[in-house]
């Protein structure tokens, strides 16, 4: 009687009826909410950044309106003072020329990497991170080391009687630049050997083939693919020279002054935290405007290599 009901039933002898509601695998019927959506792991870092970043920012924000009382005094100073009118220009004039030296130095050595062995791309990629591994206050001050009045440049150049004085190198725009394109580098090649290793070789080779000159291949098959590394590197890269501090005033001194070393003076030294405020804000919607303008060309994705 029990083989005839269950074969009645659809089942063969030996199986036992299943509900008719399946469990999905991975999830258990009463599993608690936290291990069903994994949305709840972000809760840890969202909660670190609010309170060490988006509190400590509306705190600055607040403070540039209401120092003391409700005034856009501050922003009118910002924008009508001549001289946090040319540190700002200076500021976007040093991140353009740092972003363009960079690309041109970068994307040569990551077409390198890319293409190299994997000993020889290797060694190379190690000596593009062994920078990122040394504090960047140590790397600026070697730049002193090597380029100051008594550095190993002009003591060189003295020997060799090239010179009979010191040449003055330090606290120009060409050391800031210097200074600023060495600690970024990284920045640009890395992102770019990404997208070109995951170039296919043939496409060049098929182009010519075709009668197409190495430069031709180059420049209509391959540089157009590797767009999307070029420009995650020039973004990363001009958004990062906006915000330094310690290379420009350490190398770069009076003439290349940037608006995060005006920053720094307004709050640390003549506790205009109003002001300050103002010029961080200043700063922060222009890097919000670049930001926003890359997000509606290409897309943020691209930025960890979401984007195609």
């Amino acid at each position: 009687m029990t083989t005839l009901a269950a074969l009645e039933d659809g089942h063969g002898p030996g199986e036992t009826s299943r509900p008719t509601s399946a469990v999905v695998p991975g999830e258990r019927r009463g599993a608690p909410a936290w291990r069903r959506d994994s949305r709840l792991l972000l809760l840890p870092a969202l909660l670190f950044q609010t309170l060490f970043f988006f509190v400590p920012l509306f705190m600055v924000a607040k403070e540039s309106v209401f120092d003391p009382h409700f005034t856009l005094d501050n922003y009118r100073e910002v924008f009508t003072n001549p001289v946090y009118r040319k540190v700002l220009f200076q500021t976007l004039r040093l991140a353009v020329v740092v972003t363009a030296v960079a690309v041109l130095l970068g994307y040569p050595v990551a077409y390198f990497i890319a293409r190299a062995r994997p000993v020889v791309a290797g060694i190379t990629l190690l000596a593009v991170l062994v920078p990122l591994w040394t504090s960047l206050l140590a790397r600026t001050y070697a730049f002193q080391v090597l380029l100051g009045r008594e550095g190993f440049v002009n003591e060189t150049l003295m020997w060799m009687g090239i010179i009979d004085e010191p040449l003055s190198l330090m606290f120009n725009a060409f050391t800031a630049v210097t200074g600023m394109v060495h600690a970024l580098l990284p920045f640009v090649i890395l992102p770019c050997v990404a997208v070109m290793r995951g170039i296919d070789g043939s496409l060049t080779d098929a182009a010519k083939s075709l009668g197409a000159t190495p430069w031709r291949a180059f420049r209509h098959v391959y540089f157009p693919l590797t767009k999307p590394g070029l420009v995650t590197a020039v973004i990363l890269t001009f958004i990062l020279a906006l915000g330094f501090f310690v290379t420009p005033v350490v190398l770069g001194g009076v003439d290349e002054f940037t608006i995060a070393g005006l920053i720094q003076l307004q709050m640390q030294r003549t506790l205009d935290w109003g002001l300050g405020g103002a010029l961080s804000v200043t700063l922060l919607c222009v890097t919000g405007v670049i930001v926003y303008v890359y997000q509606r060309r290409y897309g943020l994705d691209r930025l960890y290599g979401g984007g195609t």
